[in-house]
């Protein structure tokens, strides 16, 4: 019988809520339609495929921006003090240092370009409205966006850059960034929150 079950009693399931079709009258989702039947859409959906190597694609690329301040300071520090024997210990040590702290306000900006530059090229200004998957692509350009969100986990231990901001100013500009509009002396997710706005203009 079609319905809500959840656990059992007496090796039996306990249904919470009845049914109001037959399995032969279940329809199939919107979801659903969108890819079983992606010639009839009124947009270009992409193959299953496709959204797998996307998605590999942007956590390949939030690894490698996850090492990059590292790599980009190692190589900038090589590349200025030249030969490594005409220097102190001292320099050896710090100007390295020093390269690799640089970078990492420089990877966050291109963090952030990449994320509101992303948003604005693959979903544009959102309307409000009913976007069902296989009546309209905005479904399927938001997916793709959210697969780029791992880059905002760059600082390690998969922690989104958001966090750093919560409070602050910072954040504040990120959201209008993305299209939101926000009042002034706004303070957002001074304690956090998981997630934050997924839809800023609306």
């Amino acid at each position: 019988e079609p319905g809500t079950y959840v656990g059992n009693r007496g090796n039996e399931c306990v249904q919470l809520k009845k049914g109001s079709a037959t399995a032969s009258e279940v329809k199939e989702s919107s979801y659903a339609r969108a890819f079983s039947r992606r010639r009839e859409a009124s947009y270009t959906v992409l193959p299953e495929w496709c959204h797998i190597a996307w998605s590999t694609g942007s956590i390949c690329w939030a690894c490698i921006v996850t090492k990059l301040p590292l790599v980009a300071g190692l190589m900038l520090a090589r590349f200025y003090l030249d030969d490594w024997h005409a220097h102190s210990v001292a320099d050896a040590l710090l100007v390295p240092c020093a390269f690799i702290i640089l970078m990492y306000p420089a990877a966050l900006c291109m963090v952030l370009c990449m994320d509101i530059g992303s948003k604005w090229i693959l979903i544009g200004r959102r309307r409000p409205g009913s976007h069902a998957w296989d009546t309209s692509s905005y479904c399927q350009r938001w997916q793709l966006y959210l697969s780029l969100a791992p880059l905002r986990g760059f600082s390690g231990h998969n922690a989104d850059l958001l966090n750093m901001f919560r409070g602050s100013q910072y954040l504040v500009w990120y959201f209008r960034a993305l299209g939101a509009r926000i009042g002034k002396s706004v303070c957002l997710y001074p304690n956090g929150a998981d997630p934050m706005m997924t839809e800023p203009e609306l």
